[in-house]
């Protein structure tokens, strides 16, 4: 089966591949610049499925254009109460992507403390909030420090899981 990602090692074609590896199936990996690209490719037919962000497919979805199989989450997600997690499939995936703010090494940590909490109420803002549950994106704050373990873990995960999976 052909399946669309967006760039050979994105997280898209590392979950595609991981659930390949555990699932033993074959899978032919079709990569894409974007994620534009790769969704533009599965509505016209030139692959049979895509790994995407939920709120990359969501509208695409509430226009009945596409169907979700399965989220790669530890619970079913908001707004797809219908659609089983992989776990609930029988594969022990748990994938996702985060965002994070940066910025240089030896910042003012006066520029920090006020782009933290500006970013940390640019997030609660109940218009973002809304605009996000609409487009069925969960949001979840963390602070630097949690974002660094957030951040070591997944590392962990990814030297430890793409050798194995042949990425």
């Amino acid at each position: 089966m052909t399946v669309s990602n967006n760039g050979v090692a994105a997280s898209n074609h590392i979950a595609a591949t991981y659930l390949q590896h555990e699932a033993a199936i074959q899978l032919t990996h079709v990569p894409f610049g974007g994620t534009a690209d790769m969704l533009r490719a599965l509505g016209d037919g030139y692959v049979k499925a895509s790994v995407a962000k939920i709120s990359e497919v969501v509208e695409s979805v509430d226009a009945s254009k596409l169907r979700v199989l399965a989220s790669f989450t530890e619970e079913r997600l908001d707004g797809f109460s219908d659609v089983p997690t992989l776990r609930e499939y029988g594969f022990d995936i748990v994938l996702g992507s985060a965002r994070a703010l940066a910025v240089p090494a030896g910042t003012n940590p006066k520029v920090i403390d006020t782009l933290s909490r500006a970013f940390r109420l640019a997030l609660d803002d109940p218009e973002h909030r809304g605009k996000a549950a609409e487009r069925k994106l969960n949001l979840h704050y963390m602070d630097s420090a949690a974002v660094v373990r957030y951040m070591r873990k997944q590392e962990e995960f990814l030297r430890e899981t793409l050798p194995r999976i042949g990425i």
